[in-house]
Formats: C-alpha cells, sequence, structure tokens
C-alpha cells in the first residue's frame, strides 16, 4: 500500500519509490528476507523481467540479478578519478538494474543529484565488482545503513532492535511509520501458557508490546515502549468467560501443580490425576448463560494449557502428535532407520574397495583429467607441426619467388643488350639469343614450380587451420605442455593423494551415515515409549491430552504459513544439526596441487 502510488510505470517512478519508502530492519539476516519477499512479489507483478544471472560472492553467497531489481551499491568505484567514467559509482547509491549484457556486466540507473538538478545517471558494474560485494539487493536496508535518509514512509522490523536503534528507526518518516512486532516469535511458550487464546485485536496488541517491551534494555529504556497504551482500552469479556485480571491469578497457581502432574503422568494413579480443586477467591464467578460453570470452564482450560505444555516438552515434540501423525511417523523412521543403515554399510564398503583397489571418485577424475590433457597435448602438438609446416613451405615459397626475380631480371638485361649490338657483332648476339633461350626455359619450369608450390602451401595452411581450430587456444599451448608434463611425472603420487581423499571422503560418509542413523534410532524410541506411554493413560488424561493436541492443532492452522513451516522444521532441525560435519572432500579446495582443470 505504500509504495502503490509509486508504480506509475515512469522511469522516475521507481526512483520516488526508493526514495519515498523506506523498509528496515534490524540485522543482514532480516534484511535478505525481506529482500528476497519484496523480490518475490515484484517479479509476480512483472516489475522484474527477463531471467535471473546469478553471481558468485565472497564467502560462498550468491545473488541472482535481472532487469528490474532494486539495488544498492557497498562500494565506493571513484571511476571519474581515474578518468573511466563522468560518474563515481559510491557507497550507498540505490537504483535499480536496466541491463545485463552477454559479459555478465550489470547497468544500474540510479538518480544523482547536479548542478542542474535531479538527472538520471548509468554506469555498468562489472561481474569482479559484484563478486566483491559491491552491489546488493536495495529494497529493504539495516538500520544502521539509512543513518541519514528521509522518506514519506517507513516500514521497520522491530525483532532484534535495541531502543536507541529503534528510535533512529522511527524517526525515518516525514508522514508515517509502521512498526510491525512477530508474536509468535516474542512470546515465549510460559507467555502463551500465561495469556491462553488471544482475545481481540487489542489484547494481542497489549500482549506483542508487553513481550516486545521485555526485550528493550539499555538507558532509559522505558521511554521507547509502553506495553500498555493509552489509545487501547481492553476488549469486553464474552458472555461466559472469565475476564482475563481475573483468571491471571488462578493460572500462575495452577500452572505449577499442573506441569508437576503432567510431566509425571505415567507414573500417576488414577485417583492421583484429579487435581485440587482451585481457590475460588481468585475466580469469581460472572454472571452466564445457564448450564455453564465458568469456574470449570477455566479449570479445564487450565488442565489443557498444563498438559499442552507438558507435551510441548516432550522429546522431539512426539508428544503434540496426534495417534496418527505418531504411527506415521514411527513408519517413516522405520524407512528412514533402513535406508541410512544401507548408506552407511554402502559406503563403507565403498571405503573398503578404495583401501584395496582405488576406482573412487577422485581418482576416476584424476585419470580422466590425465587423458583430457594427454589428448590436449597431442592436439597442441599436432597444431604446432602443421604450423611449422606452413612456415617452411612460406620460407620455401619466398626463395622462389626470389629466383623467378634474378631470372627476370637476367632476361631484361640480356634483351637490353641484344637492342646495343652492332650488325658486325655477330658472335656476340648468338651467344645472347642462346643464354636467352636457356633463361626463357629456366622462368617457365620456376613458374610452374611456383604455381605448385603455392598450391601446395595453401593446402598445408588449410590443414593447420583445421587441426588449430580443434586444438586449446595457442596462448595456453605452453601452460598444457607443462601441466601434461608435470601430471605425468608426478603422477603416482598424485593417484596416491586423490586415493587417500576417496578413502578418507567414504569413511565420513560412512560415519555421517551411521551419526544419523544413531539419531534416528533415538528419535524412534521415543516415538515408541510415547506410543507405550499413551496407552497406559488413564481415559481422563487421554481425553485432556487429545483436546490439548487438538487446540494445538488449531493454533497452528490459524498461524501463517511461515510460522507453520517453522514449527515443521523444529524437529528436524535437531536431528540434522546433531551429525551434520562437512566431508573431507567439501572442506579441500578444487584445485589442488597437480590437478589442474582442462
Amino acid at each position: 500500500a505504500a509504495r502503490e502510488p509509486y508504480r506509475t510505470g515512469t522511469d522516475e517512478a521507481v526512483h520516488d519509490e526508493l526514495a519515498g519508502v523506506l523498509v528496515l530492519a534490524g540485522t543482514n539476516a532480516a534484511v535478505d528476507r525481506l529482500n528476497l519477499a519484496a523480490r518475490a512479489v515484484r517479479r509476480e507483478l512483472g516489475e522484474i523481467i527477463g531471467p535471473d544471472r546469478t553471481y558468485r560472492i565472497a564467502g560462498g553467497r550468491t545473488i541472482d540479478l535481472a532487469v528490474g531489481d532494486h539495488v544498492r551499491v557497498r562500494k565506493n568505484d571513484y571511476r571519474a578519478r581515474r578518468g573511466e567514467a563522468d560518474l563515481d559509482v559510491l557507497n550507498g547509491y540505490r537504483g535499480q538494474v536496466t541491463a545485463i549484457d552477454a559479459d555478465g556486466r550489470v547497468q544500474v540507473e540510479w538518480r544523482h543529484s547536479g548542478p542542474d538538478g535531479a538527472t538520471l545517471a548509468r554506469q555498468w558494474i562489472s561481474p569482479f565488482y559484484i563478486a566483491g560485494g559491491g552491489l546488493s539487493y536495495g529494497t529493504a536496508m539495516t538500520v544502521a545503513a539509512a543513518q541519514g535518509l528521509t522518506a514519506e514512509h517507513a516500514l521497520i522490523y522491530g525483532m532484534g532492535l535495541d531502543p536507541h536503534t529503534l528510535y533512529s528507526a522511527m524517526t525515518r518518516d516525514r508522514e508515517t511509520a509502521r512498526l510491525y512486532l512477530p508474536r509468535e516469535l516474542l512470546e515465549t511458550d510460559a507467555d502463551r501458557v500465561r495469556h491462553g487464546r488471544v482475545r481481540g485485536p487489542a489484547d494481542e496488541l497489549q500482549r506483542v508490546l508487553a513481550a516486545y517491551a521485555a526485550t528493550l534494555e539499555g538507558e532509559r529504556a522505558d521511554i521507547f515502549l509502553t506495553p500498555e497504551p493509552a489509545p487501547i482500552a481492553p476488549s469486553p469479556a464474552e458472555p461466559g468467560e472469565l475476564p482475563a485480571r481475573e483468571v491471571r491469578h488462578a493460572e500462575r497457581d495452577a500452572e505449577r501443580d499442573l506441569d508437576h502432574s503432567f510431566d509425571h503422568a505415567p507414573q500417576r494413579g488414577h485417583d492421583q490425576d484429579r487435581a485440587e480443586p482451585l481457590p475460588t477467591a481468585d475466580l469469581p464467578r460472572t454472571v452466564d448463560s445457564p448450564g455453564r460453570d465458568p469456574e470449570r470452564q477455566a479449570r479445564a482450560a487450565l488442565r489443557r494449557a498444563g498438559a499442552l505444555l507438558a507435551l510441548s516438552r516432550s522429546l522431539y515434540g512426539v508428544g503434540l502428535l496426534s495417534e496418527a501423525e505418531l504411527a506415521a511417523r514411527a513408519r517413516e523412521l522405520a524407512e528412514l532407520l533402513t535406508a541410512t543403515d544401507t548408506q552407511a554399510s554402502t559406503a563403507q564398503q565403498d571405503h573398503n574397495r578404495y583401501v584395496r583397489e582405488g576406482g573412487g571418485r577422485a581418482e576416476r577424475e584424476l585419470i580422466a583429467q590425465r587423458e583430457r590433457l594427454a589428448e590436449q597435448a597431442r592436439l597442441v602438438q599436432q597444431a604446432a607441426t602443421a604450423a611449422e609446416q606452413v612456415r617452411q613451405a612460406h620460407r620455401h615459397l619466398a626463395e622462389m619467388r626470389r629466383q623467378e626475380q634474378d631470372l627476370h631480371r637476367r632476361r631484361q638485361a640480356i634483351t637490353g643488350e641484344l637492342d646495343t649490338l652492332r650488325p658486325w657483332q655477330r658472335a656476340r648476339r648468338r651467344d645472347l639469343e642462346a643464354e636467352l633461350a636457356h633463361v626463357n626455359d629456366q622462368q617457365a619450369d620456376q613458374d610452374e614450380r611456383l604455381r605448385q608450390a603455392e598450391h601446395h602451401s595453401a593446402n598445408l595452411a588449410q590443414r593447420a587451420d583445421g587441426v588449430t581450430a580443434q586444438a586449446p587456444p595457442q596462448v595456453t599451448w605452453p601452460l598444457v605442455r607443462r601441466r601434461h608434463s608435470d601430471l605425468e611425472r608426478d603422477f603416482e603420487a598424485a593417484q596416491r593423494a586423490a586415493r587417500d581423499r576417496d578413502v578418507t571422503d567414504a569413511a565420513q560418509r560412512a560415519e555421517q551415515a551411521r551419526s544419523e542413523h544413531a539419531n534416528l534410532r533415538r528419535e524412534f524410541a521415543a516415538v515408541q515409549e510415547e506410543q507405550e506411554r499413551r496407552a497406559d493413560l488413564p481415559p481422563d488424561r487421554r481425553d485432556i491430552e487429545h483436546a490439548a493436541r487438538a487446540e494445538h492443532a488449531q493454533r497452528q492452522a490459524a498461524a501463517p504459513e511461515p510460522t507453520r513451516q517453522g514449527h515443521r522444521r523444529g524437529a528436524s532441525a535437531e536431528r540434522s544439526t546433531l551429525s551434520r560435519q562437512p566431508t573431507q572432500r567439501e572442506r579441500e579446495p578444487a584445485d589442488r596441487g597437480h590437478h589442474p582443470g582442462p
């Protein structure tokens, strides 16, 4: 909505938007997520066109750029001082990508303030400059990067901001500043159990501000945010529902008892499961519709909340799974256990085979590289031989042309002398005429030989062109020969090193598969224990837990999609972080010693 007035389709509109709307966050990670989300929206709206071009950035990261992307310059490039352009490309410039050429250069357009007012400037950015971190997405930025900027609208993601940074972010606007706070991330499980379900927008705002205020620490933090803003009034209680303040005392008292009782549910008897009556002084009755007991409803809600708290603490979150989900998870884990066991066995067999006879990936790549270099060296030698033959043919042609010129000059000299002879010099005339006939015969033979030599030279040049086209570029011939020679000289040592890498990599894969197998076994054991625990539960406890799981499932269904994905990834993240280790091959660079690329 904030950027809608700027979507007019003109050349100036995108720069008006970049100047008029600031999207701010406290960390680079949050900025990256916001930029990717904004980029997806703009791609869907047709503001980003054409295919993405992927650029690698130092540190192993990448950035995809296309025409229409908002970008921000991150490094100074003083081109004007070096005489390479009329304008410098300076850190902090924000603009859009207007073109990407075949060499990967990116043309960036930004608004430049000059002596004649604001104008649009364009400069080409090289892939090398991008690889050095010189360009990033420019829709969102950190609060620190926005120091000194002022816009019509400021949209601030408040997670992780300290009081002073928050103040700086909230003062970047001339018209509106909107602060976005994720309640699901700010509230703890204890907060959610204590407060219960959200009772309307006013209650939600009260809760998120209270949770956010607790994160603001530092000098005079209390003046930056109040958890109870004056304009927000508490919403009236629905009929039959206890006011939140009156239930809060009972929640605090009951939470401790319920937490303890549900954590030890399998060891308690049926009679001990019944909760003690709650003090009625903290639960005053309210006007209610016939047939409803507010005190009983509150007690049941607290029991469900205690059950949910206990279930949420179960290992791998298996307590929150329904019966069907728990059974499906058991089947899935059984399949994964079989798969990881097979992976570990296969990796161990590969390890043993590589130790005995080799044949691993690194060794195969080394042998293939040797064959490629041998083939390249052969083509280089053929091309060099053909080029030498062409040079010899050219030298022979030059010598024949020189001889032809000598015969031509001799013929001209004889002809000139014959024209000067007197009638009485008949003997000299006969000698010159005989020599002229001999020179003419020699010149005819020389012309024929020269024609044949030129034809042979042309054939050699054509054949040399064909051989050279198949060979690597001529400037790389010395490098190809040196690499081939080095690899042939040290091939045995390089083969031993490659085999060692294959053995190490196979051992690491086997260890990783075994570690993952062990983690899966632990989760499978937790699932089995949960199934056994549920089978031993008394009926009333089983009903309470079932109601708690149903309430949890409803909350998850009503939660935003990113939040649901985060919950689904929770258990798998716990497993994946236990055993994932980089293999030897992942840690080593691709180009080592005597293993250059073709």
